[in-house]
């Protein structure tokens, strides 16, 4: 939670020092800082120091994401630019399914401590590489500032745009609800369904693939739709499996279906939302997908928050209602950034979204 509190605070910085001195100049900023994260880690002789090695990470995970995204929405077209999106999100995915199991073997085998110590080699596989094949980009705006009016007034064209910054709300809550039920989803399994610590584990197993697949589905079957409401029909699918797993507590089998169907909507609403706002933005790349990972990221910190508060008060039935709750929150919201002083637009729509999320919510 800390770590995410941090990368939050520290990615709205990233935007303006990405259009200072270059999105490819900050990855690869971001890419050393997970280099000595976890070679810090991988070495930390006290818990202190372990703290604090994993605190760099907050700068790594607020750099590293949103300029893959900004290289990608500054040289790509419309088309290209959802492709590019949908594939680095696919790729993130999959190397987490890939990389759990062989970390875990490695830290069974040995020690916790190798599996940094890998997971640092292979972060400088990456820097070496993003070093040699990512262009050199020229820096956007060199006089970008780091004084706080001058950050705000970086995302104040953001902010004061509403169709993008109802995004940016559908997406806090979407990180809210999503973070929150990862957090949990094992603690649910051991205390709820009698499952062991290792049948837990298998969440990432079960949903890196369905996020994987609904990512790249966006770059292809779904490209056709529009994007507002492949949002809002993605994050009412996943309300209905967080209520079917935390209210209903089927049997282990129907929960793995069920998660893998949420991660699949999350997939396709995380690359849908920012494939709008790289295509929608008024501002730089750097700052509007900067500023998406740290609303993410607030989400996040939030989610696990929030849901020890509810998990405390109701117990996981009331997680499978305070979250799904939540999401669908998400999809008005999404629809009123279209509202403008001159009229209604998109009307239709946003009556069909504020109609089906009453719908769930009810």
């Amino acid at each position: 939670t800390l770590t995410a509190i941090l990368g939050a605070f520290l990615g709205l910085m990233i935007g303006p020092l990405g259009d200072r001195v270059g999105y490819r100049t900050t990855l690869l900023a971001g890419l050393g800082a997970l280099i000595l994260c976890n070679i810090g880690t991988s070495l930390a002789p006290s818990f202190p120091l372990l703290l604090a090695a994993q605190l760099i990470n907050g700068f790594s995970g607020a750099a590293i994401t949103p300029m893959a995204f900004s290289i990608a929405g500054s040289r790509f077209d419309a088309e290209g630019r959802r492709k590019v999106i949908s594939y680095i999100y696919a790729a993130a995915s999959a190397a987490g399914v890939i990389g759990f199991p062989i970390l875990t073997q490695i830290g069974g085998a040995y020690s916790w401590r190798w599996s940094f110590a890998a997971l640092a080699l292979t972060a400088a596989c990456g820097f070496l590489f993003a070093l040699l094949a990512v262009p050199h980009d020229p820096p956007t705006n060199r006089r970008a500032s780091f004084h706080p009016r001058a950050v705000w007034a970086a995302y104040a064209p953001l902010m004061h745009f509403p169709p993008l910054r109802h995004i940016y709300v559908a997406q806090f809550l979407r990180g809210v609800a999503w973070s929150g039920t990862l957090t949990y989803i094992g603690a649910f399994l051991i205390d709820e369904l009698h499952r062991s610590v290792k049948v837990a584990g298998l969440v990432q197993v079960v949903v890196g693939p369905g996020f994987l697949i609904g990512s790249l589905l966006v770059s292809s079957s779904l490209r056709r739709y529009d994007g507002r409401v492949t949002f809002i029909i993605s994050v009412l699918a996943m309300a209905a499996t967080m209520v079917a797993i935390y209210g209903g507590q089927p049997q282990l089998a129907i929960v793995f279906v069920l998660l893998f169907i949420c991660a699949f909507g999350g997939g396709i609403a995380e690359v849908t939302a920012v494939t709008m706002m790289s295509s929608e933005t008024p501002t730089s790349q750097g700052t509007a997908m900067a500023l998406n990972s740290s609303v993410v990221r607030f989400g996040s910190a939030g989610g696990a928050f929030l849901g020890g508060g509810m998990l405390a008060i109701g117990g996981y039935t009331l997680l499978g209602i305070g979250y799904p709750i939540i999401l669908g929150l998400a999809s008005p919201m999404l629809m009123m950034g279209l509202i403008d002083p001159a009229g209604l637009r998109h009307g239709r729509l946003v009556i069909l979204a504020l109609a089906v999320s009453l719908l769930v919510l009810a």
